[in-house]
């Protein structure tokens, strides 16, 4: 069987204020193009069923525009289409209607997991998004059934830097896992797994991650990266006295630019923004964030973070020592703690 791989495509995700002729949102229409872009290229390669890991939404409730565009995705896809519920997409009450209930009113083909669950007709256990460790190993082991050939989810191992790990002794052997939440691809290694990566980039620090999908084919057991490029994001720096020289040195045609400034709340105020967002009209989007300006480098930074830190520590053990503490409480215990976690 061959199952293609797709992952936090995040309909509805907006930012900005470009608009197309119809009054989108530039990027939320990039975000559609990317998915779409990514089923056509899995249709192209004869999938069988497709498995998408979570985050169909930017949040549980999106605009209507974001439902319809999830329907008519999933109908396009043409084949069984099976999700995994995400952080993004988790309901924050239990009277809510679920997006996935709205989906597979609309699509016969589609299939979504709001908790562990095992599917027999492809072998797949699906293990949703949660931010309490012991539950997602608790659901990986309510999901996985003897015949399991791959798990699908929404959380991170502590293979990547991330938080919300999994650690990696808890993951099962023999079975081949493929996981959303964390946006950038990175492909198993051993007994890894492999991080299918997002359709379309929701951050600045992800401005060099990948984008695409991929197939898992069990007859040969190899996985096959298909890497579809979105639009190039520039980022560019300055103060408050060049910036504008940087910006209108840089090329922001057609990209996602961010113009970072590095000033006081005083100078960013005299920064011009108009003729910023005018020269930049030709960009996909224009952002602009400020830093404070820091007068140490960075040795003496780290060197004053030190020093703060020791004094903490000392200020630490002088207070612990002297507090009334009850008598059933350990104060080295106490004490200990305190300075690890200070440390």
């Amino acid at each position: 069987m061959r199952y293609g791989l797709i992952s936090d495509i995040h309909f509805g995700y907006h930012a900005g204020n470009r608009v197309t002729e119809d009054g989108i949102n530039i990027r939320e229409l990039d975000h559609y193009d990317a998915a779409y872009a990514a089923v056509r290229e899995l249709k192209k390669e004869g999938v069988d069923v497709i498995l998408d890991c979570g985050d169909m939404a930017e949040i549980p409730a999106p605009r209507k525009r974001a439902i319809l565009n999830l329907i008519d995705l999933v109908r396009y896809a043409g084949v069984p289409y099976y999700s995994v519920d995400g952080n993004h997409t988790s309901l924050k009450s239990s009277s809510d209607i679920h997006i996935y209930d709205i989906i597979a009113s609309e699509c016969s083909n589609f299939h979504g997991y709001r908790g562990p669950a095992y599917d027999k007709t492809t072998r797949v256990s699906f293990v949703p998004h949660s931010y309490n460790n012991d539950e997602i190993r608790e659901f990986i082991e309510t999901s996985l059934h003897r015949d399991t050939e791959i798990l699908i989810g929404h959380w991170a191992a502590d293979n990547i830097p991330y938080v919300g790990q999994v650690a990696m002794r808890d993951l099962p052997e023999g079975v081949r896992i493929f996981l959303g939440h964390y946006h950038n691809y990175r492909p198993s290694s051993e007994h890894h797994p492999t991080y299918v990566g997002s359709t379309e980039k929701t951050a600045w620090d992800q401005w060099d991650y990948p984008t695409g999908c991929g197939i898992w084919d069990s007859d040969t057991e190899s996985y096959t990266r298909i890497d579809i490029p979105t639009r190039d994001w520039a980022n560019i720096e300055g103060d408050a006295s060049d910036c504008l020289e940087m910006l209108t040195s840089t090329d922001v045609r057609d990209k996602i630019a961010r113009l970072t400034v590095y000033a006081t709340p005083a100078e960013y105020s005299l920064v011009d923004q108009v003729a910023a967002k005018a020269y930049a009209r030709d960009s996909r989007a224009l952002h602009f964030t400020m830093r404070r300006k820091n007068p140490l480098n960075i040795e003496e930074a780290v060197q004053q973070r030190l020093g703060e830190q020791e004094g903490l520590v000392a200020q630490w053990a002088a207070y612990i020592t002297d507090v009334d503490l009850p008598k059933n409480v350990s104060r080295k215990r106490i004490a200990d703690m305190g300075s690890e976690a200070l440390a």
